[in-house]
């Protein structure tokens, strides 16, 4: 008496469906016994359950990963993507750039991100690109002083840093020029020329 029915076929036994279908016996009984139908159980993907042939012999991806020494996160992901099971176990895992490396202080490190990281000033992760991509050295783009306001975009204004652009509207002197040097910031001018004024309106230079 058939048990089972699927695929147009009958079976007589869990373990006959399993081997038909492909699936760990204790895993299709597991989801039978959760209320799954046996069309719901046969076809669930779960690539762990799943049995390829290699060197002869049906084993499922936990089995093939370790024996292999293989990540089995990877290996499955490649199989939803279309993998097979051979490209999904020696492609090589492709290496994400790390960016460039950087010496801060005498010391090198990997990446501005490790500096920031072994440095402990990953929340100033902003103000110290920043500062690089406005032409600080890295020496110089990792000071802060204690108590150094965090609020603003840190700026350089002929060659003298300021912790913000109100820092160095205020400091230069040019309050009255807030709204004008702001807009050519905004519309792409460089900081030299943002703050440049005709004689009689020109900044002095702040630290």
């Amino acid at each position: 008496m058939a048990l089972y029915e699927y695929d147009g076929r009958e079976f007589t036994s869990i373990k006959k469906l399993s081997e038909y279908v492909g699936i760990y016996e204790k895993t299709l009984g597991a989801r039978l016994r959760r209320g799954m139908t046996v069309e719901e159980a046969c076809e669930a993907s779960d690539l762990r359950c799943r049995y390829f042939r290699t060197d002869g012999e049906e084993k499922s991806v936990s089995q093939i990963c370790a024996e292999q020494d293989k990540d089995r996160d990877l290996v499955c992901n490649r199989l939803k993507r279309g993998y097979t099971i051979e490209e999904a176990l020696n492609t090589p895992k492709k290496i994400a750039r790390q960016g460039s490396p950087i010496v801060v202080n005498g010391i090198l490190y990997k990446s501005v991100s490790s500096a920031l990281e072994r440095l402990d000033l990953s929340d100033r992760e902003s103000a110290v690109r920043h500062r690089l991509r406005c032409g600080m050295s890295p020496d110089e783009a990792f000071r802060f002083v204690d108590g150094e306001t965090r609020n603003g975009n840190p700026i350089v204004v002929n060659g003298v840093y300021y912790n913000s652009i109100s820092s160095a509207i205020k400091r230069l002197g040019l309050m009255h020029k807030n709204s004008i040097i702001r807009r050519r910031l905004k519309n792409g001018m460089s900081p030299d020329e943002a703050f440049s004024f005709p004689e009689g309106n020109k900044h002095k230079n702040g630290g």
